[in-house]
């Protein structure tokens, strides 16, 4: 966690070196363009009838995650697995001509993997996940896998109106905790299994797209890559829908 924090005050430390690259730019739509999380300045917005140059936030996203393509025993469940993240902390972008442009960010997210059936994850001494059955006589609660890493949103931004883009494209991440731990009740006795450090596939990719109209939006993301390494666990893959805010 200390290296995640260190990391992104690397990123606001490097601002001023960018600086006088984003006025130049101001100059030259067409080249690349230093953007912060919070940006003051609208003196752009009667130009951009004519030429789109936005200044182009961070954003929350909060979006609901569901099992696809992962083995037959993951049974993750939508409406109790989620993510949170912030996208685009700092970000480049290019314009590619009037209406389009291309930007690659850094951002954070939280993902939690969650199963509410009668089967639940379990850690071996080895390391190796495994999918079980609750101890006879017990009720389940949730059993979940979590993991919270740094993200490289690469996308290409299209307009399609005034206050209204659809962008598509690849998020590269790369996990930097995972834990598991499973609740369950035997008569009036709470039990807890917790576990961290997984053996999981540290660099991830999600393909996805999203429309937004006057800052707010809404996503979808596939993310093809287990979570768990092969050779540790079951196949886990996702697919995640979602709301965006611009901050």
């Amino acid at each position: 966690m200390k290296k995640i924090v260190f990391a992104v005050i690397a990123l606001f430390v490097t601002v001023p070196t960018f600086a006088q690259t984003e006025m130049e730019e101001d100059e030259n739509p067409g080249g690349w363009n230093f953007t912060l999380p919070i940006s003051l300045s609208k003196d752009k917005a009667d130009s951009m009838q004519e030429d789109w140059n936005p200044d182009l936030s961070s954003s929350f996203s909060l979006g609901f995650t569901g099992s696809a393509g992962s083995d037959d025993k993951v049974d993750i469940n939508m409406g109790e697995s989620f993510e949170l993240a912030w996208n685009n902390i700092s970000s480049v972008k290019a314009h590619l001509g009037k209406n389009s442009l291309f930007r690659i960010g850094i951002g954070i997210n939280w993902r939690n993997y969650r199963m509410t059936g009668r089967k639940m994850f379990r850690m071996g001494n080895d390391g190796t996940v495994t999918i079980d059955d609750y101890p006879s006589g017990a009720t389940p609660k949730f059993s979940r896998i979590k993991t919270f890493g740094i993200t490289l949103p690469v996308k290409f931004y299209q307009r399609i109106g005034r206050n209204v883009f659809v962008a598509a494209g690849p998020e590269l991440g790369y996990i930097t905790y995972s834990s598991l731990k499973t609740r369950y009740t035997m008569g009036d006795e709470k039990f807890k299994d917790f576990n961290k450090g997984l053996k999981v596939n540290r660099f991830q990719v999600n393909i996805g797209a999203e429309i937004s109209i006057h800052g707010i939006g809404i996503y979808y993301k596939y993310a093809p890559t287990s979570v768990l390494q092969s050779t540790y666990g079951p196949k886990i893959c996702s697919q995640t829908v979602g709301i965006k805010f611009e901050l």
